[in-house]
């Protein structure tokens, strides 16, 4: 132990003056004192959902049986010690509802839940999807076909209206089960700004509320209107579509995500950028790796380090973290050397007295 105190002593020094240095310029600070351990941040979790208008859909805790002590391999990638013991999959466990508090408003009943979205989650009983109310209650009886723990995570409604499964093909209802397109796509999406992006025939285009196309099936992948536009991909070039199905920005980039508060990234020869909903490239294409943009801010890399840039391409924080995320309520989860948290912006009249 007395071998690596004075590693760790050095490494904790190292860390504050590394942040007291930002906050000196532009400035951030811990939310909470960073730890050694990594918590690995999913869209579609296997034990909880994400927060959704007030509630998470959780699994009850349940008898596992564990298998023989084995090294967890991403936490050896990491480089963190670690000798626990794999679990099994719990087989049996119910799913619930719980507050911010981790209070259970919906008693565990379920097999599978999704997020709650106007007002209605999507729910699996016997193998069959239904949709519940805040009370736990059967607002759409359970009538649909059951599906995977991560399809349960895009089961929402969005503009009134939901994709479920019926005898394998993919249809819309409203709120009252109804069904307003009839099953026919392979896939089906969240509407967004009125259209839905749905597979048929190992092909995806867009359809309108009544089910019509609005624009043909003709691409191999397509995102969400934002802003009018939506990124396509067609014979591994992306691009964006207005919604007739016109190329506005032409599609020549290496990859390209949604829109977002006015920016999407693109990448092009291994380097990445962002531009507006002209076309105008806002950020040069010249860095390691750019996040979406998300609370005026974008995390980006560049020369193997992370920093904050804000929308017209400035520094907010200097490249100095070994990893970054995008963002969200106010705080980003950061590395810097091996320590794991998340920070915040603050301004420099709010530097702490040294």
């Amino acid at each position: 132990m007395k071998v690596f105190m004075p590693t760790i002593t050095l490494i904790v020094l190292t860390i504050c003056s590394l942040a007291v240095q930002a906050q000196e310029g532009v400035t951030w600070q811990w939310v909470a004192k960073p730890t050694a351990y990594v918590t690995v941040s999913l869209h579609c979790r296997f034990d909880r959902t994400r927060f959704s208008e007030g509630l998470a859909g959780q699994r009850e805790p349940a008898p596992i049986v564990v298998k023989t002590p084995v090294i967890n391999s991403f936490k050896k990638e990491m480089n963190i010690p670690s000798t626990e013991l794999e679990p099994e999959e719990s087989v049996g466990a119910k799913w619930g509802f719980v507050d911010s508090a981790g209070k259970w408003v919906i008693q565990p009943q379920f097999e599978i839940v999704g997020e709650f979205s106007e007002a209605l989650a999507a729910a699996q009983l016997n193998h069959k999807l239904g949709f519940i109310n805040k009370k736990g209650k059967w607002v759409i009886q359970p009538a649909f076909d059951g599906d995977s723990p991560y399809h349960y995570c895009h089961t929402k409604f969005s503009e009134g209206l939901t994709a479920v499964r019926f005898n394998r093909l993919v249809g819309y209802i409203n709120k009252k089960g109804k069904w307003i397109i009839n099953p026919q796509f392979t896939i089906g999406y969240e509407f967004s700004e009125g259209m839905a992006k749905v597979d048929y025939q190992y092909k995806i285009g867009y359809i309108d509320k009544k089910g019509k196309w609005a624009i043909q099936p003709i691409y191999d992948w397509v995102g969400d209107f934002h802003d009018g536009l939506a990124v396509a991909q067609l014979n591994n070039k992306y691009g964006f579509i207005d919604k007739k199905g016109t190329a506005l920005i032409p599609i020549q980039y290496d990859f390209a995500n949604d829109f977002s508060e006015g920016l999407a990234r693109v990448r092009q020869n291994n380097k990445w950028g962002f531009i507006d909903t002209t076309g105008k490239v806002i950020v040069p294409i010249k860095y390691d790796v750019v996040w979406t943009v998300s609370e005026g801010l974008a995390a980006v890399k560049e020369n193997g380090k992370w920093g904050f840039m804000d929308k017209t391409g400035n520094w907010i924080i200097k490249p100095e973290f070994d990893n970054a995320e995008s963002f969200q309520n106010g705080s980003a989860k950061a590395t810097l050397i091996g320590l794991h948290g998340y920070i915040q912006i603050i301004k420099p009249s709010a530097n702490p007295a040294l």
